[in-house]
C-alpha cells in the first residue's frame, strides 16, 4: 500500500512548522534589534511615536506567534487522541462483525462479552465526537493567531519604514 499521501503531510507539517519559527524568529531579532539602536525620546504626536510603536508591534507579534505554536501543539495533541480512538473503534467494529464473542479488549487484558465490547466501542466514539469539538476551537484558535501575528509583524514594518522614511522631514520642521 503506498504512503506517499501520508509522507507528503509530514513534510508539510514539518515545513509549516519551520516556517512558524522562522517567522517569530524574524519578529523577535527585529524587535531586538530596534531595541539596541533605540534612543529614547520625548513621546508626543508625530514621527518620533513610530518606533516604539512598531516595538510595541514587533513583541506583539512575537508574542501572538508563540501562542500560535502553543496552540498548534494543542491541534496535534488533540489530533492525536482523536486518531487512537479511531483505530480502537475500528478494531472493536473489525472484532464485532468476525463472530459472536469473547472478544480481546484491545485497551485492556481482559475479555469482553458482545454487549461491553458494543459499550466500549460507544463510549470512543462519543470520545472522537468530544475530540473533534475541541479540534475546532483549538484550529480556530490557532488560525486566529497566525492571521493576527502576520497583521502585527506587516504592521510593525510598515511603522518602522515609516520612521526611517519620515525621520528628515520631521527634523526639518
Amino acid at each position: 500500500m503506498s504512503t506517499r499521501s501520508t509522507d507528503y503531510f509530514g513534510q508539510l507539517q514539518g515545513s509549516s512548522e519551520k516556517f512558524d519559527y522562522f517567522v517569530c524568529g524574524v519578529a523577535g531579532a527585529l524587535f531586538a534589534y530596534i531595541v539596541q539602536n533605540y534612543h529614547p525620546q520625548k513621546l508626543e504626536f508625530g514621527v518620533s511615536t513610530l518606533e516604539p510603536i512598531s516595538l510595541l508591534l514587533l513583541a506583539a507579534s512575537f508574542f501572538v506567534g508563540i501562542m500560535h505554536l502553543e496552540e498548534v501543539l494543542v491541534v496535534r495533541s488533540i489530533n492525536y487522541r482523536w486518531l487512537e480512538s479511531a483505530e480502537t473503534v475500528g478494531n472493536l467494529t473489525e472484532a464485532l462483525n468476525s463472530g459472536p464473542g469473547p472478544y480481546y479488549n484491545a485497551t485492556g487484558p481482559e475479555l469482553l462479552d458482545r454487549t461491553q465490547t458494543q459499550a466500549l466501542r460507544k463510549q470512543y466514539l462519543e470520545k472522537m465526537e468530544l475530540l473533534g469539538g475541541d479540534r475546532e476551537v483549538a484550529t480556530t484558535k490557532a488560525a486566529t493567531f497566525y492571521r493576527a501575528r502576520n497583521v502585527l509583524l506587516f504592521l510593525g514594518f510598515l511603522a518602522i519604514f515609516l520612521s526611517k522614511i519620515l525621520q528628515p522631514y520631521a527634523n526639518a520642521v
